[in-house]
């Protein structure tokens, strides 16, 4: 299992339809929800519990639904904000309506954010032996992205090791690099052995801080002083040195799920 460090969830605001209202084509859900008796249909839907459904507006209210991303111009000035505000700044006494307006107006591509979690049910994943960090990091374009894309493992350091002690700072990093290597059976990562690719970071914890928020997301995290990728080193004095920017092994590169190496690397000596 795996978790990141955040209380949020990032998702799309399709997501939030419930599933009577979904219909088998997306274009067909929109054109049902720009009809008055389409719009009366999610007003009825929505605020009634569905079986085996988690209806998140029920269950954390508009307030913690955060809009995230918007495609249109004039609706860029909502991202950030939640549907409650937005829909109050735009004069709907009900945010079910500006929802179904929203949805119809961008064609279902809305991101949002869910303020859905507890931070003790988040530490109590995080001291599991088995759970593993990531960042999640999708929706890298948008607008308003979650803070895990730009914070998630330094943040692990910052505050689940540093500030709260809910780990230890060498469980925090086995669960970034090793463990995750060995789950997903990527050969000469992880550990820094001979013969391994040479992937280093080196910072000092005390320094090492997240800085991305939900009102800023885009910010890097401070307090990296070297990164090598590879054996090269591609971040220095705070900056990106234009060595080497390839990258690591991806989905569907030979060596990512059978030992061995990936085609076109060669192994630091």
């Amino acid at each position: 299992m795996d978790f990141y460090p955040y209380t949020g969830g990032s998702t799309t605001l399709m997501t939030l339809l419930p599933p009577g209202i979904q219909e088998p084509d997306l274009q067909d859900t929109l054109r049902m929800l720009d009809t008055p008796d389409g719009a009366g249909r999610l007003k009825r839907e929505i605020y009634r519990e569905h079986r085996g459904w988690d209806n998140m507006v029920l269950d954390i209210g508009w307030d913690r639904i955060r809009i995230s991303s918007a495609n249109l111009e004039e609706d860029k000035p909502y991202v950030g904000k939640s549907v409650q505000e937005a829909a109050e700044e735009q004069g709907y006494e009900d945010p079910a309506d500006f929802m179904c307006r929203l949805l119809v107006k961008e064609q279902g591509r809305v991101g949002i954010l869910l303020m859905s979690m507890d931070q003790r049910d988040v530490d109590a994943i995080a001291r599991l032996p088995y759970s593993m960090i990531i960042s999640d990091s999708l929706y890298g374009n948008a607008d308003s992205p979650h803070p895990r894309l730009y914070g998630s493992f330094p943040r692990v350091i910052h505050e689940l090791v540093r500030n709260r002690r809910v780990l230890r700072l060498e469980t925090a990093i086995h669960k970034m690099t090793q463990m995750t290597a060995q789950r997903f059976h990527i050969a000469g990562r992880g550990t820094l052995a001979v013969g391994n690719y040479a992937d280093i970071n080196i910072f000092d914890p005390q320094r090492l801080k997240d800085r991305a928020t939900y009102e800023n997301p885009k910010c890097p995290a401070s307090g990296l002083d070297m990164a090598f990728l590879d054996g090269r080193l591609v971040w220095n004095e705070g900056r990106q040195t234009g060595v080497y920017r390839a990258g690591a092994m991806k989905y569907g590169d030979p060596g990512f799920s059978a030992p061995g190496l990936a085609a076109g690397h060669k192994k630091d000596r």
